[in-house]
């Protein structure tokens, strides 16, 4: 599998991450990639895109963005089970092995995140780069321009 390869399918996982945490069920799918939109400013278009027709390659740009979606999604689902683990706290007690297991699953989240390492945007001056899958001119999907729009 080449690297293109790789890349696509990693940004498709994250995108469909991203729409299974979103959705509220399977017509909400939609709605969903509007939302994760207005929140994350990667065009509901790429979401459809990466579900339904892959593309040969991707724009940096669009890439970098799914991953920062990913990753602050994941930090929010994290934040939630903070939250859920303080409820059933004063409710069952610290002690409890329910407890101790999950804070023990949000060090491990917390852990892992600052061991990850972060790679450095590989955006020049603003514009965005492709990450090319084949060389031959072909038809390639846009998935980070709008015709006509800056």
């Amino acid at each position: 599998m080449s690297d293109v390869t790789a890349t696509v399918d990693e940004a498709s996982r994250w995108a469909a991450e991203l729409t299974r945490m979103e959705s509220r069920g399977p017509g909400d799918i939609p709605n969903a990639w509007q939302r994760l939109e207005r929140r994350y400013g990667v065009p509901a278009r790429t979401f459809w895109a990466l579900r339904y027709r892959r593309p040969k390659d991707l724009w940096a740009s669009i890439y970098l963005r799914l991953r920062s979606a990913y990753e602050a999604e994941c930090l929010r689902q994290v934040e939630r089970l903070k939250h859920e683990i303080e409820i059933t706290k004063a409710v069952t007690g610290a002690d409890d092995p329910v407890v101790v297991a999950a804070e023990g699953v949000v060090e491990a989240a917390l852990a892992a995140r600052a061991q990850a390492p972060r790679e450095a945007s590989p955006a020049v001056a603003g514009q965005p780069q492709r990450v090319r899958g084949d060389d031959n001119g072909g038809n390639r999907m846009d998935l980070g321009r709008r015709p006509g729009v800056a």
